[in-house]
């Protein structure tokens, strides 16, 4: 399967609004055509997701929009900015991005994205 089908039905087709695989070092596997990649605010946030004890109490951009960082810890990243929320997780070889509107809220958009991590763990990816 390609990177852009696990983007298109594993995230977007349950409920998100927007999402990307992207690389350890930053680099953009696949997108839905609503995620907007911008290479520097991925950059900023990588070392916080590397270690994401560093993170708690901040912010992270992503598309233009401040996330305030609410849970940080190994299994998953998550912030909210109005009604919207961004749940990240690490998989062997990359960070999934998933973004919510209501009604899909932090809840389920991190059930979404830690489904599809724990897939591509178990693929060795």
């Amino acid at each position: 399967m390609s990177w852009e089908n696990y983007v298109q039905w594993s995230l977007i087709d349950p409920g998100l609004t927007s999402a990307a695989i992207v690389g350890h070092d930053g680099n953009l596997f696949a997108a839905s055509q609503s995620f907007s990649y911008d290479s520097e605010e991925i950059q900023a946030i990588l070392p916080g997701l590397e270690d994401p004890d560093t993170l708690m109490g901040k912010s992270i951009s992503l598309g233009g929009t401040q996330y305030s960082i609410i849970k940080s810890d190994r299994a998953m990243v998550i912030g909210a900015a109005g009604t919207k929320g961004v749940c990240i997780t690490k998989t062997t070889q990359a960070f999934i991005i998933g973004i919510c509107d209501k009604p899909v809220g932090t809840g389920k958009c991190s059930v979404i994205v830690e489904k599809l991590a724990n897939h591509l763990i178990e693929m060795g990816l």
